[in-house]
């Protein structure tokens, strides 16, 4: 009976310690910072989608100045 009486002592002398350990400046600064690191995933996640969609834009502009270039070198020549 002891075992089990010493068991439960101590599951619930850790579970209060736990639970004083967590203070409300410790649960804001942990909220902080995991909105911290989902801000900058976002805004990471964000900058690749744009930077991708601004390379196929350049990579376009200059298919397009080729084939311009081709247009024009062709006509002169006829």
């Amino acid at each position: 009976m002891t075992d089990k009486s010493a068991i439960a002592s101590y599951s619930v002398n850790g579970s209060t310690a736990l639970i004083g350990f967590v203070t409300v400046e410790l649960l804001a600064i942990t909220i902080g910072i995991i909105m911290c690191l989902a801000t900058y995933a976002t805004t990471l996640y964000f900058q690749r989608r744009r930077d991708k969609r601004e390379l196929e834009e350049s990579e376009r502009k200059l298919e397009i100045h080729d084939l311009h270039l081709q247009a024009l070198t062709k006509n002169e020549t006829n």
